[in-house]
């Protein structure tokens, strides 16, 4: 980091040159200010880290909310044409087998029984039952659901079996959805940081050449009062050309 350099370099500078001219009174020195930009710096850095972590954590809690395996029924129905949209229409199951829940399509049928969890979005079409949704909405008292009760993956079927029909599958589900938010809210930066970080890119040319301006003027200032300024503080130029490299860069770590 330039300030922590510029401080560190400068402050041992003037240590060598007070030794070297054998000066009466002590230097001063910034040898205290780049340790304390330092430790803020690692803090905030530290900080933003176990934020990170515990974002990844709730990630992994979500993602282990979607349950691996999935009960595919194979349906019969007396007429081919007419759709299954009701229990009324629901005819016997020809078979079930398990698969693997990314071979689940849109439009499949599935079972969930009680203790397992719904394995996408879907729509109820059979029998009721009581879910838990306490990962959606927080309550932990179960959700009544029957026939044309919408199903979100990741519920937990309390009480009853269910027969649903899938609507929204892989990426579409509405768990996946969430876990994409969280990771694009942990990725992507907000609009007032980015702002500040486009500030903040500026601010290194600036602040070099506001540091020379000031070196320049308290020189050219000095001119008429040498004697006095430099048998008060003989390093004053370069002190004051520190001072503004220093305060401004520790501005820009509050940006």
């Amino acid at each position: 980091m330039l300030a922590t350099t510029i401080a560190y370099l400068y402050s041992i500078g003037v240590v060598i040159y007070f030794m070297i001219t054998n000066q009466r009174q002590s230097p001063m020195t910034f040898f205290d200010t780049p340790p304390m930009l330092l430790v803020f710096i690692s803090l905030g850095r530290w900080l933003e880290h176990m934020n990170r972590l515990q974002t990844t954590e709730y990630i992994v809690n979500l993602m282990s909310l979607r349950p691996v395996k999935a009960t595919l029924l194979e349906l019969e129905q007396n007429d081919p044409k007419r759709k299954i949209d009701n229990a009324e229409e629901l005819f016997a199951i020809k078979n079930e087998r398990i698969i693997d829940i990314d071979l689940v399509e849109k439009g499949d049928y599935l079972r969930v029984r009680p203790g397992e969890r719904i394995p996408t979005d879907g729509r109820m079409i059979n029998g009721e039952a009581l879910l838990d949704e306490s990962f959606i909405n927080g309550e932990s008292m179960p959700v009544a659901k029957k026939s044309g009760s919408i199903l979100l993956g990741g519920s937990i079927v309390s009480n009853g079996t269910v027969i649903m029909i899938a609507t929204n599958v892989g990426a579409d589900s509405q768990l996946c959805q969430i876990v994409k938010m969280v990771e694009n809210a942990q990725t992507t930066k907000a609009p007032i940081q980015q702002l500040a970080d486009r500030i903040s890119s500026y601010f290194i040319p600036f602040v070099i050449i506001t540091s020379l301006i000031v070196f320049i003027i308290w020189l050219l200032i000095g001119q008429k009062f040498y004697q006095l300024i430099f048998s008060l503080n003989p390093d004053f130029y370069s002190q004051m050309t520190a001072n503004e490299v220093i305060i401004q860069f520790a501005f820009q770590i509050g940006l």
